[in-house]
């Protein structure tokens, strides 16, 4: 996964509400990946909305890595997202080659920090490359819903030090 800390500004600081979910994981493509489909749950402004667009937006990554298409990811791109627009310039219209490592993604928790409008969706994910060597990060994603459309605010990727590091 394309890493770093990409956030213009910190989550709105209003008490949290929400829910902790239970973990669940989704393996993404490696090789030639799909687009993601949307579902109408995805519409519903809530938290389980708010994790289905996050989960949506994580999902299409190897989609704009190995096609080079970033409709998608732009729709859903708030113009001040760094993560996005860096992906977007490094991977639109030039797509990457060779095998993409494989991806588990756990859904750690959502939460709905402004009611109706700014919820976190936290990810464990686990990536694994060719070598079948393994790698773990936690990845914060910043949802919105700004006049009646989400769109991912900001996504943070954090690799989570082995045991002894």
């Amino acid at each position: 996964m394309h890493r770093g800390t990409a956030t213009a500004d910190p989550a709105p600081s209003a008490p949290a509400t929400g829910e902790q979910a239970s973990p669940s994981s989704s393996p993404s493509p490696s090789a030639t990946a799909a687009a993601p489909q949307w579902t109408a749950a995805m519409d519903e402004v809530s938290v389980n909305g708010a994790r289905g667009v996050a989960q949506y937006f994580l999902d299409l990554y190897p989609y704009v890595l190995t096609t080079g298409d970033t409709t998608e990811w732009d729709r859903l791109s708030h113009p001040e997202c760094v993560y996005c627009a860096d992906v977007r310039d490094t991977f639109g219209s030039k797509p990457a080659h060779g095998q993409l490592p494989s991806a588990d993604w756990t859904l750690v928790r959502s939460v709905e920090l402004d009611p109706g409008v700014y919820f976190s969706v936290e990810f464990k994910l686990v990536e694994t490359d060719a070598a079948n060597v393994a790698t773990d990060f936690t990845v914060l994603v910043g949802v919105v819903r700004e006049s009646d459309h989400w769109l991912i605010r900001a996504v943070q990727i954090d690799e989570v030090a082995a045991a002894g590091e």
